[in-house]
């Protein structure tokens, strides 16, 4: 009993770990990057008064170029760190990564690019619905793009950190660390909601929070069927390359009320087809034992 008690209680920090050590990191690199820009700062600043000086560092501190540094520092040391652990803890060491990875590739790729773009759709309309009924919300966003700098024309660094990197980090936190790790203490269903709450809550307003949590359902589910990492990276990826191509369209205000759900219908039932191809294309599935089982 206690033996259980302790393997559950070591599997719930498990469930957890990504997201806290995810701002950890970002907020160490953030300090070591303000001390040494406020250093800098200070050994060549040539104006007259220290509130100069201040405006200087917050003015280095807010640019698009550090905010790129933070960024890519904290998806290169997550994907290491998550990686490392990920492997040695959450996988079948006896499988190799591309095993037995789907039954049906037809199936499989065809239904990753589908979901993959209709999911930017389903996100997007619902995405604008939100922010017509909650303008707060769209405010909130609309400030963390402009210091972000993905409001403007994006650098390549950005654009690989969104495209590349950041699919990367997240999916190996959350549809890596966290589902397999609750899988060890309950339900596939708990699982699955448990690391989409977690994936929404981490992007940090509400915005992004509602449609990156209704995303993380499908790639938790995607990430049962399959157990494999690289698939749902790629959807990932392929997520948000399509809204950095597609961007203008898919927020365009020329939609009229019918056309908008029209698109919208559309977009699910195209999601949908991508999930059952998805699952008629996975191999079958490994049902883990876990403690919640026993």
């Amino acid at each position: 009993m206690n033996q259980n008690r302790n393997t559950r209680v070591k599997y719930l920090l498990w469930i957890f770990f990504p997201t806290i050590a995810a701002f950890v990191v970002q907020n160490v690199i953030s300090l070591i990057e303000m001390q040494v820009i406020a250093f800098y700062e200070m050994f060549n600043y040539k104006g007259g008064g220290i509130i100069g000086l201040d405006e200087n560092i917050i003015d280095k501190l807010l640019s698009e170029t550090s905010m790129l540094i933070i960024y890519l520092a904290y998806s290169i040391i997550c994907i290491v760190l998550f990686a490392y652990f990920y492997i040695k803890k959450f996988r079948d060491s006896k499988k190799r990564f591309f095993e037995n990875v789907s039954s049906n590739w037809l199936y499989t790729i065809v239904g990753v690019v589908l979901f993959a773009l209709s999911a930017q759709y389903v996100c997007t309309y619902i995405m604008n619905a939100l922010a017509q009924a909650f303008p707060s919300w769209l405010e909130e966003y609309e400030m963390i793009m402009d210091s972000s700098g993905f409001s403007n024309e994006m650098s390549i660094g950005l654009i690989i950190y969104t495209v590349v990197l950041g699919p990367i980090c997240e999916e190996l936190a959350f549809r890596g660390i966290t589902f397999k790790a609750a899988r060890q203490v309950m339900s596939v269903p708990m699982a699955i909601f448990s690391q989409a709450l977690l994936f929404g809550g981490f992007h940090m307003n509400m915005l992004q929070s509602s449609y990156a949590f209704l995303l993380g359902l499908a790639l938790g589910y995607i990430m049962y069927c399959y157990d494999n990492i690289f698939i749902v990276i790629a959807i990932h990826m392929i997520f948000n390359a399509f809204s950095l191509v597609a961007g203008e369209f898919l927020m365009s205000d020329y939609y009229t009320i019918i056309s908008y759900f029209c698109w919208l219908l559309g977009s699910l039932i195209v999601a949908y087809c991508g999930l059952l191809l998805l699952k008629n294309g996975a191999p079958a599935v490994k049902e883990e034992s876990t403690s919640a089982d026993i």
